[in-house]
């Protein structure tokens, strides 16, 4: 069994939400993923320069979906940097964000696939994603994960957090780094909802758009956590905010107490 293949059982219920407010459902989520990935060979690898974005996700949703095994790598790569892991990897095809050149007939969901024309890679029946160990733009090494991996990962997650379909979270880092994808993960098999957008924790656009669109959950690591003790977070009304989960390293003791009590004074849930 493939990883999300079967969610668009979901039906209408929102399945990403861009920055600019605009909603796409479980089944639009899908349709958009399966079109994507429609031409490319199964067992192939492809090559993803992520964005939080409907396309950017979609991308990965198709890949999975139709047993492709991408690669996850930020959008703002460098040019020697993505050379380097199509001549270890071998990839049969490349998804990026569309460009002013694209035309409307390759582009779907603001995204765009190439042909980069090499030769079939022997994969494992096993592998289903090689993601980054660092989140660092030029690594070749990656780790491999099986679609259990990926399904066990994500269904632990969700029994221990109790994501609901009601839940909705923003994204706060990277999908091309790990702790950014486990939150795309565990919220599309659960269906709930992401917030998707790329505008920096420091940005009001982030903050309009965490309100506007009632968001429950929030993710980060200890940087992220330093910038919200920054802009006050004790301070803050968050009334849809449900729980904040932290990974990535160990917070400081002042930081930890700190947000045990914000937390614990507006009745949310600190992970």
């Amino acid at each position: 069994m493939a990883v999300f293949d079967d969610i668009e059982k979901f039906g209408e219920a929102p399945a990403v939400i861009d920055a600019e407010g605009r909603t796409v459902s479980y089944i639009g989520l899908t349709e958009l993923a399966d079109k994507l990935c429609a031409h490319l060979p199964p067992r192939s690898i492809a090559v993803l320069k992520t964005s939080n974005s409907v396309g950017s996700i979609a991308a990965y949703v198709g890949c999975l979906r139709r047993g492709i095994v991408p690669i996850l790598l930020p959008n703002g790569i460098k040019p020697e940097g993505l050379a380097e892991i199509c001549a270890a990897y071998q990839p049969n095809s490349l998804f990026s964000p569309a460009d002013e050149t694209s035309s409307k007939q390759e582009t779907i969901a603001g995204y765009k696939c190439v042909s980069l024309n090499t030769a079939a890679t022997q994969i494992h029946d096993n592998l289903a994603l090689l993601i980054s160990t660092s989140g660092s733009t030029g690594s070749k090494t990656m780790v491999r994960l099986s679609a259990q991996n990926i399904a066990c990962n994500a269904n632990q997650i969700i029994e221990y957090l109790g994501i609901a379909q009601s839940d909705r979270v923003i994204t706060t880092m990277p999908m091309s780094y790990s702790y950014g994808l486990s939150l795309i993960n565990t919220h599309l098999l659960s269906g709930a909802a992401i917030v998707a957008t790329d505008e920096p924790l420091m940005s009001p656009k982030f903050w309009s758009l965490l309100k506007e669109q009632k968001v429950t959950t929030f993710g980060g690591v200890p940087f992220i956590y330093e910038m919200l003790k920054k802009l006050r977070f004790n301070k803050m009304d968050l009334p849809s905010l449900r729980y904040l989960t932290q990974a990535g390293g160990k917070l400081s003791t002042d930081l930890s107490e700190y947000f045990m009590a914000a937390c614990h004074q507006k009745s949310i849930d600190f992970t």
